[in-house]
């Protein structure tokens, strides 16, 4: 497909930002900017998206719809770093209507932010949705995280992060950066959560007295799905009932499928795959797992805490993910499935307030949506 180049540097109307993103399917914070862009006065402020994959995206149509342009850099075609920086000068040196970037690739920020620098774009934003980039790496990729990030600090002009964790991976330091908490429209998660509390139960045929788990994440190593098969599996052998639905795709879909075979616990594993009607899943599940190596903070806990659901989660997550509403129970993952068993079987789930102080809490904390748009705007306006 190549590089799109179109260019409507003749048409005035609102601020232009361009998004480098690598594809836009649902994860957590393809989810968030989402959650800004349909309530962001477009009048003002308009998002545009810079993808490295020829595939289409879950949020293609949505984002055509809003106005957005969608630009593409074909891996086929711009697969090393030079090549891609290239790329992605000519692209915004043919639209000068974009006056920002905001990067969401972490380390790999660093490259499009020498282009942009390039091109003479003012407004330079790198955003830090993580606290690690692969599990374990080599000595070579440690050579590289440092000195990418040291083009990070060196090209941002603003530094943005989901966490104070997440800061502190990417730059090395919270000082300076813009904590932007993953904001949502916590009422309606609230409200279809509360109004459909059978739905997930239905969907894999749970019986009354059985618990039901869910998992929401991408199939990737750094999301550790296998864990959770095991969790089930030790559950199983001490006779309890209950059944794991997983909801999300990936490159590890397959190989979690073929686990869940070999461990004897495939009839109790529920592949739901990519889901709109996530917080309606919630209110379905009795807990949430999830066993991650490291994480961000992970959206969809923050919508499991508005729903009223207990999380079991790894010590890979940050301790900011707990919000403060009684909900979260942080357990490690080095010392087996046993331990998370035993939790889930001891039903000693931390208690939850009630729905209204649970959310007050929650949007104290910076979790409303609306709230993120005016932090947004006025780093947009430097």
């Amino acid at each position: 497909m190549g590089i799109n180049l179109m260019n409507k540097a003749s048409t005035p109307g609102p601020m232009r930002v361009l998004h480098v993103v690598g594809s836009m399917n649902r994860a957590g914070a393809e989810v968030m900017l989402m959650n800004l862009y349909r309530i962001l006065d477009r009048s003002k402020l308009q998002f545009d998206f810079l993808y490295f994959t020829d595939n289409a995206c879950d949020f293609d149509d949505e984002i055509r719809s809003l106005g957005g342009q969608i630009f593409i850099l074909s891996p086929n075609e711009f697969r090393n770093p030079l090549t891609q920086m290239l790329g992605l000068k000519k692209l915004l040196m043919a639209n000068p209507q974009i006056k920002a970037v905001h990067l969401h690739t972490l380390l790999n920020s660093a490259f499009c932010l020498v282009a942009a620098k390039w091109a003479n774009v003012a407004v330079r934003v790198t955003h830090s949705h993580n606290t690690a980039d692969v599990v374990n790496p080599s000595f070579i990729r440690r050579v590289y995280q440092t000195v990418a990030k040291q083009v990070i600090l060196a090209y941002s002009t603003s530094r943005v992060a989901c966490t104070r964790d997440a800061a502190e991976y990417l730059f090395n330091s919270a000082e300076g950066v813009t904590l932007l908490p993953n904001g949502f429209d916590l009422d309606h998660t609230l409200s279809e959560s509360e109004k459909n509390t059978s739905m997930l139960r239905t969907l894999i045929e749970a019986k009354a007295e059985e618990c039901v788990l869910i998992q929401v994440a991408r199939f990737n190593p750094q999301k550790n799905h296998r864990f959770s098969i095991d969790v089930l599996k030790a559950l199983q052998e001490k006779n309890f009932g209950c059944r794991l639905a997983l909801v999300g795709d990936g490159s590890l879909r397959q190989d979690i499928q073929s686990y869940a075979k070999q461990q004897g616990v495939a009839d109790r594993v529920f592949f739901l795959g990519v889901r709109t009607d996530v917080p309606c899943l919630l209110g379905g599940a009795d807990v949430m797992l999830l066993p991650s190596h490291f994480e961000g903070l992970g959206i969809v806990l923050v919508e499991s805490q508005v729903t009223g659901l207990p999380a079991i989660v790894s010590e890979g997550v940050p301790q900011e993910a707990d919000l403060g509403v009684g909900l979260i129970t942080f357990l490690p993952i080095d010392e087996g499935p046993e331990v998370w068993s035993d939790h889930i079987r001891s039903k000693q789930y931390a208690v939850s307030t009630i729905s209204s102080d649970r959310l007050q809490r929650i949007r104290d904390q910076g979790y409303d949506v609306e709230q993120n748009i005016e932090l947004l705007e006025s780093i947009y306006s430097g």
